[in-house]
Protein backbone atom coordinates (compact mmCIF):
# COMPACT_ATOMS: atom_id res chain seq x y z
CA UNK A 1 0.00 0.00 0.00
CA UNK A 2 1.54 2.99 -1.13
CA UNK A 3 1.23 6.40 1.57
CA UNK A 4 -0.33 9.56 0.36
CA UNK A 5 2.28 12.79 0.58
CA UNK A 6 1.12 15.16 3.04
CA UNK A 7 0.08 18.84 1.53
CA UNK A 8 3.20 20.54 2.41
CA UNK A 9 5.75 18.08 1.16
CA UNK A 10 3.52 17.47 -2.03
CA UNK A 11 5.73 20.22 -4.56
CA UNK A 12 8.93 19.37 -4.59
CA UNK A 13 8.38 17.45 -7.51
CA UNK A 14 7.16 20.56 -9.52
CA UNK A 15 10.99 21.23 -8.83
CA UNK A 16 12.75 18.30 -10.22
CA UNK A 17 15.10 18.55 -13.14
CA UNK A 18 15.36 16.32 -16.20
CA UNK A 19 18.74 14.18 -15.47
CA UNK A 20 20.79 11.63 -16.79
CA UNK A 21 20.31 9.30 -13.78
CA UNK A 22 17.15 7.33 -14.49
CA UNK A 23 17.85 7.16 -18.45
CA UNK A 24 19.78 3.67 -18.13
CA UNK A 25 16.88 1.47 -18.80
CA UNK A 26 16.57 -2.15 -18.33
CA UNK A 27 15.88 -4.18 -21.12
CA UNK A 28 12.70 -6.18 -22.46
CA UNK A 29 13.82 -9.57 -20.97
CA UNK A 30 14.37 -7.86 -17.24
CA UNK A 31 10.69 -5.41 -17.80
CA UNK A 32 9.31 -8.97 -18.58
CA UNK A 33 10.14 -11.08 -15.72
CA UNK A 34 10.19 -8.56 -13.30
CA UNK A 35 6.63 -7.44 -14.09
CA UNK A 36 5.39 -11.16 -14.19
CA UNK A 37 6.43 -11.33 -10.73
CA UNK A 38 5.60 -8.01 -9.37
CA UNK A 39 2.47 -6.23 -7.94
CA UNK A 40 1.10 -3.70 -10.15
CA UNK A 41 -0.22 -0.36 -8.92
CA UNK A 42 -1.63 2.45 -10.09
CA UNK A 43 -1.02 5.75 -8.19
CA UNK A 44 -4.77 7.56 -7.50
CA UNK A 45 -2.83 11.14 -6.19
CA UNK A 46 0.67 11.85 -6.05
CA UNK A 47 2.34 8.63 -3.27
CA UNK A 48 5.38 8.18 -1.97
CA UNK A 49 7.16 5.05 -2.82
CA UNK A 50 9.51 5.57 -0.02
CA UNK A 51 11.17 8.37 1.96
CA UNK A 52 14.73 9.24 2.55
CA UNK A 53 16.29 6.84 5.29
CA UNK A 54 13.98 3.80 5.25
CA UNK A 55 14.83 0.40 4.66
CA UNK A 56 15.41 -0.91 1.06
CA UNK A 57 12.56 -3.60 1.36
CA UNK A 58 11.52 -2.91 -2.30
CA UNK A 59 12.21 -2.28 -5.94
CA UNK A 60 9.94 -0.16 -7.91
CA UNK A 61 9.80 -0.77 -11.96
CA UNK A 62 8.17 2.14 -13.62
CA UNK A 63 5.45 1.07 -16.28
CA UNK A 64 3.96 4.10 -16.94
CA UNK A 65 4.14 8.07 -16.24
CA UNK A 66 6.08 9.58 -14.19
CA UNK A 67 7.90 9.20 -10.50
CA UNK A 68 9.76 12.45 -9.41
CA UNK A 69 13.07 11.84 -6.77
CA UNK A 70 14.55 14.36 -4.36
CA UNK A 71 18.54 13.26 -3.36
CA UNK A 72 18.89 15.96 -0.40
CA UNK A 73 22.65 16.92 -0.03
CA UNK A 74 22.32 18.56 3.19
CA UNK A 75 19.16 20.06 5.93
CA UNK A 76 18.40 22.50 3.11
CA UNK A 77 19.35 21.84 -0.08
CA UNK A 78 19.13 18.82 -2.25
CA UNK A 79 18.63 17.77 -6.45
CA UNK A 80 15.21 17.13 -8.20
CA UNK A 81 15.26 13.86 -10.49
CA UNK A 82 12.10 12.70 -13.33
CA UNK A 83 12.24 8.98 -13.79
CA UNK A 84 10.14 7.59 -16.88
CA UNK A 85 9.08 4.65 -18.01
CA UNK A 86 11.45 1.50 -17.83
CA UNK A 87 13.36 2.71 -15.09
CA UNK A 88 13.75 1.31 -12.22
CA UNK A 89 13.50 3.12 -8.56
CA UNK A 90 14.98 2.09 -5.11
CA UNK A 91 17.19 -0.66 -6.77
CA UNK A 92 20.62 0.17 -4.91
CA UNK A 93 19.05 0.58 -1.74
CA UNK A 94 17.16 -2.84 -1.68
CA UNK A 95 20.24 -4.47 -3.94
CA UNK A 96 22.58 -3.72 -0.88
CA UNK A 97 20.02 -4.00 1.58
CA UNK A 98 20.79 -0.38 2.72
CA UNK A 99 18.25 2.32 3.62
CA UNK A 100 17.08 4.82 0.87
CA UNK A 101 19.12 7.48 -0.21
CA UNK A 102 16.54 9.75 -2.05
CA UNK A 103 12.48 10.30 -1.46
CA UNK A 104 10.81 8.67 -4.87
CA UNK A 105 6.32 9.74 -5.30
CA UNK A 106 4.61 8.40 -8.10
CA UNK A 107 2.70 11.22 -9.96
CA UNK A 108 -0.87 10.86 -10.06
CA UNK A 109 -1.99 8.06 -12.84
CA UNK A 110 1.59 6.41 -12.74
CA UNK A 111 1.44 2.89 -12.63
CA UNK A 112 4.64 0.83 -11.10
CA UNK A 113 5.50 -2.66 -10.82
CA UNK A 114 6.78 -3.30 -7.16
CA UNK A 115 8.73 -6.37 -5.90
CA UNK A 116 10.34 -7.40 -2.46
CA UNK A 117 14.00 -7.02 -2.15
CA UNK A 118 14.37 -11.16 -1.24
CA UNK A 119 12.16 -11.94 -4.65
CA UNK A 120 14.36 -9.34 -6.35
CA UNK A 121 17.88 -11.79 -5.55
CA UNK A 122 15.73 -14.90 -6.37
CA UNK A 123 14.75 -13.33 -9.48
CA UNK A 124 18.63 -12.22 -10.54
CA UNK A 125 20.23 -15.37 -8.99
CA UNK A 126 18.13 -17.75 -11.41
CA UNK A 127 19.51 -15.90 -14.30
CA UNK A 128 22.76 -14.98 -14.76
CA UNK A 129 21.32 -12.91 -17.92
CA UNK A 130 19.31 -10.83 -15.55
CA UNK A 131 21.78 -10.41 -13.08
CA UNK A 132 24.17 -8.81 -15.38
CA UNK A 133 21.35 -6.34 -16.56
CA UNK A 134 20.71 -5.20 -13.14
CA UNK A 135 24.74 -4.76 -12.15
CA UNK A 136 24.83 -2.69 -15.46
CA UNK A 137 21.92 -0.09 -14.03
CA UNK A 138 23.31 0.17 -10.73
CA UNK A 139 27.18 0.82 -12.28
CA UNK A 140 25.22 3.41 -14.71
CA UNK A 141 23.19 4.96 -12.20
CA UNK A 142 25.89 5.31 -9.42
CA UNK A 143 28.02 7.08 -12.20
CA UNK A 144 25.19 9.39 -13.07
CA UNK A 145 24.68 9.99 -9.59
CA UNK A 146 28.27 11.29 -8.85
CA UNK A 147 28.58 13.60 -12.07
CA UNK A 148 25.27 15.15 -10.81
CA UNK A 149 26.02 15.44 -7.33
CA UNK A 150 29.77 17.27 -8.67
CA UNK A 151 27.93 20.03 -11.03
CA UNK A 152 25.59 20.38 -7.98
CA UNK A 153 28.61 21.29 -5.80
CA UNK A 154 30.52 23.33 -8.29
CA UNK A 155 27.48 25.36 -8.92
CA UNK A 156 27.13 25.86 -5.30
CA UNK A 157 30.72 27.12 -4.63
CA UNK A 158 30.77 29.13 -7.79
CA UNK A 159 30.36 32.74 -6.49
CA UNK A 160 30.17 35.98 -8.86
CA UNK A 161 32.13 39.02 -7.59
CA UNK A 162 31.54 42.80 -9.03
CA UNK A 163 35.21 44.28 -10.08
CA UNK A 164 36.02 47.73 -9.51
CA UNK A 165 34.98 49.07 -12.90
CA UNK A 166 31.53 47.50 -12.23
CA UNK A 167 32.17 44.50 -14.94
CA UNK A 168 31.08 41.15 -13.22
CA UNK A 169 33.97 38.31 -12.95
CA UNK A 170 33.46 34.87 -11.97
CA UNK A 171 35.42 33.43 -9.73
CA UNK A 172 35.56 29.40 -8.26
CA UNK A 173 36.63 27.95 -5.00
CA UNK A 174 39.54 25.79 -6.56
CA UNK A 175 42.60 23.42 -4.64
CA UNK A 176 46.15 24.36 -5.09
CA UNK A 177 49.35 22.47 -3.32
CA UNK A 178 51.49 23.93 -0.88
CA UNK A 179 55.04 24.74 -2.36
CA UNK A 180 56.32 23.56 1.46
CA UNK A 181 54.41 20.71 2.81
CA UNK A 182 53.17 19.46 -0.47
CA UNK A 183 49.69 19.14 0.37
CA UNK A 184 46.72 20.80 -0.90
CA UNK A 185 44.67 23.95 0.48
CA UNK A 186 41.22 25.84 -0.89
CA UNK A 187 41.67 29.19 -2.47
CA UNK A 188 38.27 30.40 -2.08
CA UNK A 189 36.33 32.49 -4.45
CA UNK A 190 36.18 35.66 -1.63
CA UNK A 191 40.41 35.11 -1.38
CA UNK A 192 40.97 35.17 -5.13
CA UNK A 193 38.65 38.56 -5.05
CA UNK A 194 40.38 40.15 -2.55
CA UNK A 195 44.02 39.19 -4.42
CA UNK A 196 42.44 40.39 -7.51
CA UNK A 197 41.84 43.78 -5.51
CA UNK A 198 45.02 44.37 -3.82
CA UNK A 199 46.64 44.21 -7.29
CA UNK A 200 48.63 40.53 -7.11
CA UNK A 201 48.75 38.67 -10.35
CA UNK A 202 49.61 34.99 -8.79
CA UNK A 203 47.91 32.74 -6.57
CA UNK A 204 49.67 32.17 -3.11
CA UNK A 205 52.20 29.45 -2.74
CA UNK A 206 51.59 28.15 0.85
CA UNK A 207 48.72 26.97 2.66
CA UNK A 208 48.31 29.31 5.83
CA UNK A 209 50.05 26.68 8.09
CA UNK A 210 53.06 27.28 6.56
CA UNK A 211 53.19 30.64 6.11
CA UNK A 212 52.22 31.26 9.69
CA UNK A 213 55.42 28.79 10.63
CA UNK A 214 57.68 30.62 8.05
CA UNK A 215 57.29 34.04 9.36
CA UNK A 216 57.54 33.15 12.93
CA UNK A 217 61.01 31.39 11.91
CA UNK A 218 61.96 35.15 9.64
CA UNK A 219 63.28 37.38 12.33
CA UNK A 220 62.30 40.54 12.23
CA UNK A 221 63.90 43.73 10.32
CA UNK A 222 64.04 46.82 10.66
CA UNK A 223 65.58 49.25 8.13
CA UNK A 224 66.26 53.15 9.12
CA UNK A 225 65.19 55.40 5.87
CA UNK A 226 64.11 58.86 5.03
CA UNK A 227 60.05 58.94 2.95
CA UNK A 228 60.82 59.52 -0.54
CA UNK A 229 57.66 61.57 -0.17
CA UNK A 230 57.74 63.44 2.75
CA UNK A 231 61.24 63.00 3.47
CA UNK A 232 60.60 61.88 7.38
CA UNK A 233 62.98 59.57 9.13
CA UNK A 234 61.66 56.45 9.85
CA UNK A 235 61.86 52.67 9.72
CA UNK A 236 60.19 50.21 7.51
CA UNK A 237 60.33 46.31 8.27
CA UNK A 238 61.86 44.92 5.19
CA UNK A 239 65.15 45.94 3.31
CA UNK A 240 64.59 48.84 0.75
CA UNK A 241 65.90 47.61 -2.80
CA UNK A 242 68.24 49.98 -4.47
CA UNK A 243 66.93 52.57 -6.64
CA UNK A 244 63.84 52.39 -5.72
CA UNK A 245 61.46 55.02 -3.53
CA UNK A 246 60.97 53.76 0.08
CA UNK A 247 57.83 55.09 1.49
CA UNK A 248 56.77 55.71 5.20
CA UNK A 249 53.61 54.12 6.69
CA UNK A 250 51.38 57.50 6.22
CA UNK A 251 52.31 58.16 2.56
CA UNK A 252 51.75 54.33 1.55
CA UNK A 253 48.37 54.31 2.56
CA UNK A 254 47.64 57.56 0.91
CA UNK A 255 48.93 56.03 -1.95
CA UNK A 256 46.83 52.79 -1.77
CA UNK A 257 43.42 54.61 -0.78
CA UNK A 258 44.33 57.26 -4.19
CA UNK A 259 44.81 53.98 -6.28
CA UNK A 260 41.04 52.70 -4.95
CA UNK A 261 39.51 55.74 -5.08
Amino acid sequence: MLNLLSGTQKNFGDTAVDGTLYECKASPELIAAFEKRAIKVISSDREVLFNNGEPGKCVYLILAGQVDLFLPLSSRKGIGFRAQAGAFVGLPAAFSNEAYSMTAIARKGAEVAVMTRDRLCDLVAADPVLALDVLRILAAETRAARITIVEAEIGRRKQVHPNPQGRAMSFVDKDLMCSTCGLEFAFSAGEQQFFRDKGFTHDPKQCKQCKAIGSKKRPMISTRIMCSECGIDTTVPFKPTQNRPVLCRECFDNHMKAAHA
